[in-house]
């Protein structure tokens, strides 16, 4: 399921993306991920908008092997003349913290452990490429942070600039036709409390389906609801905040109670989900792959390259101004509040509990 990205046309998206958020990283040097598909985007974004240096760490994986991610990435930065300041190793991230004022919390980066937080230029700040509520705490050595002064500053993924959670609504459209299911005029259940909830709801209403939307941050299991929900062409399950089980033998649905003939394909983006019931009742699962709670089986990179460079965009520019606004003088406090007020940074409470 991995996407190749046109190098032109995540050129313009980069350029575009620089130009609408005001992204200016011209006195920063950036710690950050090569890595495939859209996210070969985030070192050459940093490098197009003025860093002094990027250090781009990354290692084969099943998404792709590292000496191909390295020529991809200079091949891009290359076209977007800025290979000049990268420098993609499959070293480890260690090697280049002394260096970096900007961390990003990518994949490859982490964990950002308290070695690498010891590390740290002066000032430095760590991007958290998502909202608070989706931090891990074995992502980040928060308490290394707080002994060290290290500001971690969360991303906006509301702004009208980034709208991350839109495309979480487009990537359930994207699954279910692509399972040949046609969505209008179809019967389809989503599991998903706000935002994803919402935003699968508005795009799939949208495109003429009868949805039924169950919230199980506010009620759940949907005991009398049972056999609705599994007379639907689909059930959308979208939770990234209630951590019981959403389907299965324990709680919430149970095809046990199947009385009828209609067999409900199960659209899995993120949510807990007995698979192994799944297998014994023959249902089909898509995407097949198993996560954990707090991943998504696909991102919205599964949409295409846009949601990526926009959201690593605006975490950038957040993390930049935590940067300047140190450099300058500001405490840590007024340093995420200048973030926060810009419009794409999000305070952690972590960061202003502790000061």
């Amino acid at each position: 399921m991995q996407i190749e990205p046109s190098d032109r046309r995540l050129k313009v998206l980069m350029q575009e993306a620089i130009e609408r958020i005001g992204l200016d990283l011209s006195d920063q040097v950036v710690l950050t991920e090569a890595a495939s598909g859209p996210f070969i985007s985030t070192p050459v974004l940093a490098g197009m908008a003025g860093a002094r240096k990027v250090f781009a760490v990354t290692k084969s994986s099943q998404w792709g092997d590292a000496a191909d991610i390295k020529k991809k990435t200079m091949s891009l930065s290359k076209l977007c003349n800025c290979d000049k300041v990268l420098h993609v190793s499959e070293a480890k991230p260690i090697h280049y913290a002394n260096e970096a004022n900007i961390v990003t919390n990518l994949n490859f980066v982490r964990p950002i452990s308290r070695l690498v937080i010891e590390k740290l230029a002066k000032y430095a700040v760590i991007a958290l490429m998502w909202e608070p509520w989706e931090f891990r705490p074995s992502d980040i050595d928060f308490e290394a942070c707080r002994d060290h002064d290290i500001v971690v500053i969360a991303t906006n993924e509301h702004h009208p600039n980034v709208a991350t959670f839109h495309y979480v609504g487009m990537l359930s459209l994207k699954l279910l036709l692509e399972v040949g299911l046609e969505v209008f005029g179809l019967n389809l259940v989503i599991i998903g409390s706000d935002p994803f909830g919402n935003e699968c709801s508005a795009i799939l209403k949208a495109n003429g389906a009868k949805v039924t939307r169950h919230d199980p941050t506010v009620k759940w299991p949907p005991i009398n609801d049972n056999d609705s929900i599994l007379s639907a062409d689909a059930i959308i399950v979208v939770e990234h905040q209630y951590t019981g089980e959403l389907i299965g033998e324990k709680e919430g649905i149970n095809f046990n109670t199947r009385t009828h003939d209609r067999d409900p394909i199960v659209i899995h983006i993120c949510g807990v989900i007995d698979y192994e019931h799944l297998s014994r009742h023959n249902v089909k699962k898509y995407p097949a792959n198993h996560v954990e709670f707090g991943h998504m089986t696909v991102t919205t990179a599964y949409v295409g390259p846009k949601p990526v460079v926009d959201l690593h965009c605006a975490g950038l520019h957040a993390a930049s101004i935590v940067s300047r606004a140190r450099r300058n003088g500001k405490s840590s406090v007024d340093a995420v509040e200048n973030a926060v007020a810009s419009g794409y940074g999000l305070a952690l409470e972590a960061n202003l509990s502790s000061r």
